[in-house]
């Protein structure tokens, strides 16, 4: 059994929606937010970090990084098809993406969220200013790429879109951004009416 380091409206969301995918057995262990991230002491011992999400495997092994964690759950999964064979053009492309979301897209989101984390009191209005600025170019961009829609990968569904998918709800005003993207309003309607998505949908997104 899997066990997920978890809080709502989190990098764990990717990760979780593979689990469902996969239909992995895994167990959630709720970590309580803080002012400023997650402070758990038992957490802390596993991942001192403090850094949601974490995934202990099977042995034990405890993986953080959302990227990561979802490649190795695809990779344990592999009868699930969320990415394409190994070695292969489409696999080059949800790695492609995924790292992308993961090393762009991400790091402006918490620019927008934690500018705190980012500079003085002097800076911070600055630095959101810039991540706002940078997550609208940088998911316009990841749009263009969706041309063969609706999923990053056509027809098919990967990794690529749960991950893009949880970056895209970050969004500060998301229905407003969707409304201007077609295609990628589309990639998160299809990836929001899959089963997996809507049993864990309420968890991570409460009313």
């Amino acid at each position: 059994m899997y066990r997920l380091f978890w809080a709502s409206d989190t990098g764990a969301l990717a990760p979780q929606i593979l689990l469902e995918e996969t239909g992995a057995d895994y167990e959630i262990v709720e970590i309580k937010r803080h002012s400023d991230g997650f402070s758990d002491s038992e957490f802390l011992k596993l991942n001192p970090l403090g850094k949601l999400p974490a995934l202990q495997l099977a042995d034990g092994t405890v993986m953080t990084e959302s990227a990561a964690i979802a490649l190795q759950i695809c990779d344990e999964h592999p009868a699930a098809g969320l990415l394409p064979a190994p070695g292969s053009v489409p696999r080059a492309l949800a790695y492609q993406c995924i790292l992308f979301c993961a090393a762009e897209i991400y790091p402006a989101d918490l620019r927008y969220f934690y500018a705190q984390r980012f500079g003085g009191e002097e800076a911070r209005a600055a630095v959101k200013a810039q991540g706002l600025k940078d997550m609208e170019h940088l998911f316009a961009h990841a749009g263009t790429q969706l041309v063969e829609g609706p999923f990053v990968l056509g027809e098919s569904f990967s990794a690529a879109d749960a991950y893009l998918f949880m970056l895209l709800n970050w969004h500060p005003d998301s229905a407003a951004f969707l409304a201007r993207h077609n295609t990628l309003a589309e990639l998160w309607e299809r990836v929001r009416q899959r089963p997996a998505v809507d049993r864990i949908w309420k968890m991570n997104f409460p009313d």
